[in-house]
């Protein structure tokens, strides 16, 4: 394509005409979750402001492993706040999803099967340990594309917490930024 030898149309606009929200990319120093459960600080800040925004929350973890100890912890930091894991071996995933959809949950903590296909209104999204070689360049593109998609709420928030500023990362946050620039 950069050599002209290829022929192809880049679509930069999404399809309400809005901005792909630019994701924050945010250094965690320690752990993202220590051995005893602990959260690493600066995400419990992000998903505090997230939480008071009572818009729903999309949490990416890298691994289907990790969900419990996610779920177990915050769900006793925010016991108000109902919640779920989902992943692809899921046998209630589809449930799972319809409930998060509807409304009827406020936090789901989730692998790369929602990246993407999936449409919850006024979502935002968190992704834990953006720098793990799961992630690749066009999944955080796919996942950051989770948030703002309607036309009536058309921005919102995405995190991207890393340990490593990973090329992947930086390759998303400008594409994003490219596409951005060249739909206007």
């Amino acid at each position: 394509m950069k050599k002209n030898q290829l022929h192809y149309s880049l679509l930069c606009r999404r399809f309400h005409g809005f901005d792909l929200p630019v994701p924050q990319a945010k250094l965690v120093v320690g752990a993202t979750i220590s051995q005893k459960g602990r959260i690493n600080w600066i995400i419990i800040k992000a998903i505090r402001k997230l939480i008071a925004l009572q818009k729903p929350l999309m949490i990416f973890v890298p691994k289907i492993a990790q969900l419990d100890s996610y779920y177990r912890t915050l769900s006793k930091l925010f016991p108000t706040v109902a919640m779920a894991s989902v992943h692809a071996g899921d046998a209630e995933r589809i449930e799972k999803i319809m409930q998060f959809r509807a409304g009827e949950l406020d936090l789901l903590l989730t692998t790369t099967i929602l990246e993407r296909g999936v449409t919850i209104r006024e979502a935002q999204v968190i992704v834990l340990d953006a720098d793990d070689r799961i992630y690749n360049t066009a999944s955080l593109v796919q996942i950051a594309g989770r948030v703002g998609r309607a036309a009536n709420d058309p921005s919102g928030q995405v995190y991207f917490f890393y340990h490593e500023y990973r090329e992947s990362i930086q390759k998303a946050i400008k594409q994003i930024k490219r596409m951005n620039k060249h739909g206007k």
